[in-house]
């Protein structure tokens, strides 16, 4: 830049004003490119540009007074749009790089003819062409049909760098027209620019040096002027062949934008490098004169390397990325069809690996991920692919197997390997598994995707199983999630159409048999399958977006149904099961206090029952909802006690007023010393810490002895009454008296 250019650099009038877009047109108008016929440098680095990041769409864009001009594209036919209201225009207005992750999202450019037209624009990434005076001439912008979650900052410096890149063109491109310039201004450019640029005569020797050329070279104009020029080429294939000046076509150094051309020169010291050289020559009577301008381009092409190395690799462990495993999964399932062969893919995801993460720092857990990736090498065979997909998930691609047992055997190695030593990281030891899915070719999908697809499946059925597991995948795995996908469906109609019930189970207090509450249990009543109960469809419902509304319904209903008794002569306490979902939502506590007042409940005629996954989920956040909840007045009932291994920790972090004894423990207890002690214990642990017990599953009058015995409080079961309709459970309070004779307790359950 010369000290002018710097000078008016300094001069920029603020952005936005006339004076600025003034400077800025001129800017563009000095380089005469737009309305130029398409070069082919320009559209090697859009192509490239398109393939760094994966989108259909790309384009260099110039930005004049009142029109977009497209100086190259890639997967659109038009040659320019207006300016108002472009994408590109954005960009420009202001002065960074500007990204758009779902366009029909963006009120401003919701309506944009490329968005709602045949092009379906969903993304756009762009950023700005600045000029030496720094003043943005126009973009290189990338598009996709579809949205983008994300453009990481990584991917930003990538397109920035990608954008100097084709600035630099731009410049080189000025340089060229410039040199056909009379030869005095010709060499007052010459001396001034930052490439080396040499003149020879008919003979090709060096006339001209200039300092850009000696800062490449290292020598002096005098040291070379009267040279060949050839002897600046790297000895070997360059010389004497197609980078020789007198070898060249003189018809093709006339053309416009000359030849451009990649080569290795070498310097005086000896050292090879490699020069991006643009040939150029006229006439001169019966001589014929020769430019070539010269940039060093070493480091910006071990930058290209980095940046197609990095575009295929994970940049954490050095495997190979999404992009490049679904490359290498296209190239093996078509040598695959060709020699009739199979091949596979296991998808691998690191069990709890996220608890690391989150308690840790990312630090500790890339340690972890880096040593992860060094060990699933060891195990894959020496020519497959080891792919890292995301956060800690994993694949292997395997190549021409003999048998699926192959597949197997690698998956054997995996688990053995992460199993057999800890990962040392943050000065602390971790043990890790490995869940893993493994799909066949052609057998479980005969495309890339439909392979992938079915690998997916197969890592989530391993992931519901047992820690280190792997999965084959088989069209059983496929039929069961259509279920579950139709069972969700349903379940939103059944919540559209109000199919749900609520069945109620008596709870009897042992001392004198009283019916002293009543636990709420959802039931559906399915149009086509009958009655179903909770365990045909609770899970996934808990596991869906329904849960919430269908748990608020619940809690209105029952709350409901207890006044409704309440207002009977019936003052009964309704217990009501909490799900997961619902702590997710820190208001739970003031939605239990609107449903009370909403239905005129009293808060100690209410119980809520929260079972060990839901405490041991949300922790911390979950002790303050419960007690939020317990200040209300509602009391917070443990539900199937002694089946988890935290309970006794629970018992001290959480507010509780109830332990409910899981009927595993109780199925045994007239006939299994273990299990009576294990209930006696319970009873004991209750009492001391001030909890009242109550047994679930009670089915035999023997049960009830033994519980009685023990001092346990209240119980429920078949053995007094089944879940039953509200109005049926009604009839029964009101025809047993609120009191139950076990002699007749037969003639009162209901199915």
């Amino acid at each position: 830049m010369t000290i002018k250019d710097f000078s008016n650099q300094l001069q920029i009038p603020d952005r936005g004003t006339q004076e600025y877009e003034k400077r800025r047109v001129e800017e563009l108008a000095r380089y005469r490119i737009v309305d130029s016929e398409p070069e082919e440098d320009f559209d090697r680095l859009v192509a490239l540009t398109s393939r760094v990041f994966g989108a259909p769409l790309a384009c260099v864009s110039l930005v004049s007074d009142e029109r977009i001009w497209f100086k190259s594209k890639l997967g659109f036919d038009a040659t320019e749009v207006p300016r108002h209201g472009a994408f590109c225009n954005a960009t420009v207005n202001s002065g960074g790089s500007f990204v758009i992750l779902d366009a029909t999202q963006d009120p401003k450019f919701a309506q944009n003819p490329l968005v709602t037209g045949d092009l379906s624009v969903r993304f756009y990434a762009g950023a700005p062409l600045i000029s030496p005076a720094g003043l943005p001439i126009g973009t290189l912008c990338i598009l996709d049909h579809r949205p983008r979650g994300s453009f990481s900052d990584s991917e930003l410096q990538s397109l920035r760098d990608l954008t100097n890149m084709i600035m630099d063109r731009v410049e080189l491109r000025y340089a060229k027209i410039a040199k056909r310039d009379i030869e005095q201004r010709f060499y007052r450019v010459a001396v001034s620019l930052g490439e080396g640029v040499v003149c020879a005569d008919t003979e090709g020797m060096v006339t001209f040096w200039n300092p850009g050329a000696e800062a490449c070279f290292g020598y002096t104009a005098n040291e070379i002027i009267g040279r060949p020029f050839d002897e600046l080429l790297m000895t070997g294939a360059n010389v004497g062949g197609a980078c020789s000046l007198t070898n060249l076509s003189r018809q093709r150094l006339q053309e416009p934008g000359g030849y451009l051309v990649e080569l290795e020169g070498c310097r005086k010291t000896g050292e090879n490098f490699t020069l991006e050289a643009c040939y150029s020559g006229w006439p001169d009577g019966d001589d014929f004169h020769y430019t070539v301008i010269m940039r060093d381009i070493s480091v910006r092409k071990r930058e290209e390397e980095k940046i197609h190395f990095l575009a295929k690799h994970d940049p954490l462990t050095g495997l190979a990325n999404r992009i490049h495993l679904r490359e290498r999964l296209r190239q093996a399932t078509m040598r695959a069809k060709r020699d009739r062969t199979q091949m596979a893919v296991l998808l691998i995801d690191l069990d709890n690996f996220k608890e690391i993460n989150d308690t840790l720092g990312h630090a500790c857990g890339d340690k972890i991920l880096f040593d992860v990736a060094k060990r699933l090498k060891e195990c894959a065979p020496a020519d497959s692919l080891v792919a890292r997909l995301s956060g800690d998930e994993f694949a292997i691609v395997l190549d021409n197997l003999k048998d699926p047992g192959e597949a197997r055997e690698v998956s054997n190695r995996i688990t053995t390997k992460l199993a057999k030593s800890p990962f040392i990281s943050c000065d602390k030891q971790f043990y890790i598994d490995g869940s893993i899915s493994v799909a066949i070719f052609p057998s479980d999908g005969d495309s890339v995707d439909e392979l992938l697809a079915n690998a997916d499946l197969a890592l989530y059925r391993a992931k519901e199983m047992a820690r280190g597991n792997h999965v084959f995948y088989c069209p059983e795995i496929r039929n069961s999630l259509e279920r579950r996908r139709n069972l969700e469906t349903e379940l939103r109609r059944a919540v559209a159409e109000k199919e749900f019930e609520l069945f109620y189970q008596p709870q009897v207090r042992l001392s004198d048999c009283a019916v002293v509450g009543a636990e709420a249990l959802i039931r559906w009543n399915h149009p086509q399958r009958g009655l179903l109960a909770p365990a045909q469809f609770l899970k996934v419902l808990n596991g869906g977006v329904l849960a919430d509304e269908v748990g608020q319904w619940v809690l209105e209903e029952a709350c409901k149904q207890a006044r409704s008794w309440h207002d009977a002569g019936y003052p009964l306490r309704m217990g009501v099961n909490l799900s997961p979902s619902q702590f997710r939502n820190s208001d739970l506590a003031v939605m239990v206090d609107q449903t009370l007042d909403k239905t005129r409940l009293s808060p100690d005629m209410l119980e809520l029952e929260v079972t060990e996954n839901i405490l041991l989920g949300h922790d911390d956040r979950t002790a303050q909802i419960l007690g939020r909840i317990r200040d209300i007045g509602v009391s917070i009932a443990f539900d199937d006690f002694g089946t988890g291994y935290a309970s006794l920790s629970h018992l001290k972090r959480f507010p509780l007023d109830r332990l409910k004894i899981d009927r595993s423990f109780i199925r045994g207890i007239a006939v299994d010393p273990e299990d009576a002690t294990i209930v006696k214990a319970i009873i004991s642990l209750g009492k001391l810490l001030g909890l009242s017990v109550i047994a679930e599953g009670i089915e035999k009058s023997d049960q009830i002895s033994v519980l009685q015995e023990q001092g346990c409080n209240e119980v429920q079961g078949y053995y007094y009454g089944r879940p039953m309709p509200s109005e049926l459970f009604e009839e029964f309070i009101s025809t047993s008296g609120h009191c139950l004779v076990p002699e007749v307790h037969d003639q009162r359950t209901v199915a």
